[in-house]
């Protein structure tokens, strides 16, 4: 049976857990966590969270390893909007990472 573009993200948001901008920058302060963009370059020239790797969503599985290779590292996926980064949390997830979130709201809602 074929899924519809909601079931997929309801079924992400039932695996995934979301962080809110403001719980975002808190864990950036603390540091330990690793952000990783999945925003398409052309996006990420607008702006992005200090320090973070960038990763467009398409590349994610082939790139991903090689950036963190630790599969206990704390990783924090955004994207402009929120939904491509939850997406990307549960491909993470799928991969064997054990520690990953996505950044409800995204890149538009970090910004002030």
């Amino acid at each position: 049976m074929d899924k519809t573009v909601q079931e997929l993200l309801q079924e992400a948001k039932g695996r995934v857990k979301e962080v809110t901008p403001q719980e975002a920058k808190e864990k950036l302060k603390k540091g330990g966590v690793i952000f990783i963009d999945v925003r398409e370059p052309q996006e990420v020239v607008q702006g992005k969270i200090e320090g973070a790797v960038t990763i467009p969503r398409g590349l994610l599985e082939l790139q991903v390893e090689n950036a963190v290779p630790n599969h206990k590292q704390e990783i924090i996926c955004y994207c402009a909007g929120g939904v491509r980064s939850l997406l990307a949390a549960d491909t993470l997830k799928g991969m064997g990472y054990e520690n990953v979130a996505s950044m409800a709201g995204g890149y538009k809602n970090w910004v002030p």
